[in-house]
């Protein structure tokens, strides 16, 4: 199969269909990670090693859920164990002529049920209280608290965490804490923007859980090229986190 994310959608037509295919090997190729849902590895694998996972409720329940729901890094190793046999990884430094100047994916995540409750809980509020204020004092006075509004609505989206006290999580930790794995075990640094101080402070804390040395370059620091430069020459630390502004 080339562009084998075609087939990431278990029930899709195409993904029925592939599996119909009789051979005696099995290889799929793509340009596209496959971290963004680990449904998707296990569509793809049911094509190239069918009954490695047994059924998808069976994988959901050992692999998936522990992993994206529990965050737990055991059963993510072990997972990366088992498929790691299988997979052929191209490294960007053996093809480095033929790449474009940049490449672009956009990962989406969906809520999880305790931050969805918090953003609804927030927005309902803020939905009476903003129409409110308009109609009590006027657009051009409710300008600052539409924009408080959309500004803490913006932040439980990122980071719930500042706004629960930390009791709810953001999803967006875990698929970030997986494609910095990918990314640091081929060799590579990363560079990380945010909106929120927050959501980098909390990720600071992945990166040490992980073992990761990483700097961080916010409005707070005074000496941005000295940090730039220990970033750029200092082959121990893997990650840059600066907020969006602190970047520019």
């Amino acid at each position: 199969l080339d562009e084998a994310q075609n087939i990431k959608t278990l029930g899709s037509r195409i993904t029925r269909a592939s599996l119909l295919l009789e051979a005696e090997h099995r290889l799929a190729i793509s340009g596209t990670p496959m971290e963004n849902n680990l449904m998707e590895l296990y569509s793809l694998f049911r094509f190239l090693n069918p009954g490695m996972f047994g059924t998808a409720k069976e994988f959901q329940r050992l692999y998936a859920n522990p992993i994206q729901k529990e965050h737990c890094q055991v059963t993510a190793e072990d997972l990366r164990r088992k498929i790691s046999p299988f997979l052929l990884r191209r490294l960007k430094t053996e093809v480095a002529k033929d790449l474009p100047e940049k490449s672009e994916q956009i990962l989406y995540v969906e809520m999880e049920e305790e931050q969805r409750r918090l953003y609804e809980a927030r927005r309902e509020y803020f939905s009476k209280s903003v129409r409110e204020k308009v109609e009590k004092e006027g657009l051009a006075e409710s300008q600052i608290y539409i924009l408080q509004a959309i500004s803490e609505l913006r932040q439980i989206a990122t980071v719930p965490e500042s706004r629960s006290s930390g009791l709810v999580e953001s999803p967006k930790r875990e698929l970030l804490r997986q494609s910095l794995a990918d990314v640091f075990a081929i060799g590579h640094k990363a560079v990380i923007f945010s909106n929120f101080l927050g959501s980098l402070e909390h990720l600071s804390s992945d990166l040490e859980g992980m073992g990761v040395r990483h700097l961080f370059l916010t409005g707070a620091t005074r000496d941005r090229r000295e940090v730039v430069e220990r970033f750029q020459q200092e082959e121990e630390n893997r990650a840059l986190l600066m907020t969006l502004k602190t970047g520019g």
